[in-house]
């Protein structure tokens, strides 16, 4: 054996230990600290804290939310994007490519923006708010079938475009029906695919953090949530790790009934190049379709249209500063007394921040007289309080949008005849991912406990 060839085989282990290196160090060590977290107190195996966290009654609505929500989702998403598949998939026409480009966005998109997008969406003055969904389960359930839907398109549809259509060809010509085509040859040879899409759906749906905590608040959370809330809030560790561990068994069951559908199926016959023009019988499934892809651009128009407009005219929408700390307050430029004072305090902050202040942490005021606060206005008062526009953005908008926006910030709004307006005062922390950590309620709050809220949040790693 020569030197090189020995050196060739040595090298082979040197490779295969980088991976397993970085799987012993991100995966196996992270969950065994939750493994240990939650079964071992004072160095003995303790269940005991694990089976009181299951036993507890909140635990059991988060599970039973968890189940439901994720498994209604699936289903819908399932209905939702099969027809969608086929169409995209089977047949063949204009603008395909394009269409099947449009139904990944909603994956790529953040789930605290999906939320966001929903949340604007539902509100009582977005596009759909007469339908009285904001807060509720449905609107969570619709926000996970946006989210997944080109989960269930893109799995099932590459695998049905593959598919040998001879045997369907075949049934057909016996005198089966379109339907007992499908039910008899089309479907069996799917179903890997389709309970491997499922599988994923579920997932994602069951761990969706974002699009819960978003359009959920106080009523509704997943286990994914709820993690978090122990976590951060009511620093219960071995809670948290024990849902945790429930969490990490069943992603594992599921995986395991994946590859077990696949090493099961059949063999399927195989051809390339199947997709075919429309035909007549194929009416509905486009007209499905074309419902399925309108509810999939909706929110994200309604994403792009409805946002406020800064002091320079702009659009400004909090999504653009994920990453960093926004500071919100609420004001109006002609106000004689209280909201200056707001401001100048809040000048003052944007001093004590130093370099942090525009890269990392960012101011919002949001005016509550929106009929006579003008981009211009804005910007006049703006530069006479000595705000640094850099870092900090002064809004308007419509009415609706501006009682959309004091609604969701709890902020009390009332326009007096002789043209005041009274209004809550509160200062709102944002952390990076969105999430409200902190409020302030009028304007006599300490300034040195601010700045140490800030950086306290500041600190912290941002999370999707």
């Amino acid at each position: 054996m020569t030197r090189r060839s020995r050196g060739a085989r040595a090298g082979v282990p040197a490779l295969a230990a980088v991976p397993l290196v970085v799987l012993a160090v991100f995966f196996v060590y992270p969950v065994l600290g939750i493994v240990g977290q939650g079964f071992v107190s004072d160095g003995r195996f303790a269940p005991g804290a694990v089976l009181e966290v299951l036993g507890r009654p909140r635990t059991g609505r988060v599970l039973w939310f968890t189940l439901w929500s994720a498994g209604l989702a699936t289903l819908v998403t399932l209905l939702a994007g099969l027809p969608l598949a086929f169409v995209l998939h089977r047949l063949s026409f204009p603008g395909r490519g394009l269409l099947r480009a449009l139904v990944v966005v909603p994956f790529v998109l953040p789930t605290v923006v999906v939320g966001v997008a929903f949340g604007q969406l539902v509100a009582p003055s977005g596009w759909l708010g007469g339908l009285h969904l904001e807060g509720t389960a449905a609107a969570i359930v619709a926000a996970l079938v946006f989210f997944n839907v080109s989960v269930v398109v893109r799995t099932v549809g590459s695998f049905w475009e593959s598919l040998d259509p001879r045997r369907e060809q075949a049934a057909a010509a016996l005198g089966a029906s379109p339907l007992q085509v499908f039910g008899t040859v089309t479907l069996p040879a799917l179903l890997p695919a389709v309970v491997g899409a499922a599988t994923v759906v579920f997932l994602f749906c069951s761990t969706a953090f974002g699009i819960v905590l978003t359009l959920g608040g106080l009523r509704y959370a997943n286990v994914e949530t709820e993690i978090w809330l122990l976590t951060t809030q009511e620093l219960d560790l071995v809670g948290a790790a024990a849902l945790s561990v429930l969490q990490l068994v069943v992603i594992v069951g599921l995986l395991v009934l994946t590859h077990m559908t696949r090493k099961d199926a059949g063999h399927v016959d195989r051809a390339a190049g199947t997709a075919r023009r429309p035909r007549r019988g194929d009416a509905w499934l486009l007209g499905w379709s074309a419902l399925v892809l309108a509810a999939l651009v909706l929110p994200m128009l309604a994403l792009l249209t409805r946002s406020l407009t800064d002091q320079d005219g702009r659009p400004f929408s909090l999504v653009a500063q994920r990453g960093k700390v926004a500071v919100v307050t609420f004001i109006y430029a002609s106000c004689a007394d209280t909201c200056p004072l707001l401001t100048a305090k809040m000048v003052g902050m944007q001093k004590k921040l130093g370099k942090d202040f525009g890269p990392r942490v960012y101011f919002v005021s949001v005016t509550v007289d929106p009929k006579r606060d003008t981009p211009q206005v804005l910007h006049q008062y703006a530069e006479a309080q000595g705000a640094k526009l850099s870092g900090w953005a002064f809004l308007t908008g419509s009415p609706a949008e501006i009682q959309d926006v004091t609604r969701r910030y709890g902020i009390f709004v009332k326009k007096q005849e002789r043209g005041d307006v009274d209004h809550t005062f509160l200062t709102s922390i944002i952390d990076q991912s969105g999430t409200l950590r902190v409020q302030y309620l009028g304007m006599r709050f300490d300034p040195n406990e601010f700045l140490r809220d800030v950086r306290s949040v500041l600190r912290e790693q941002p999370g999707r």
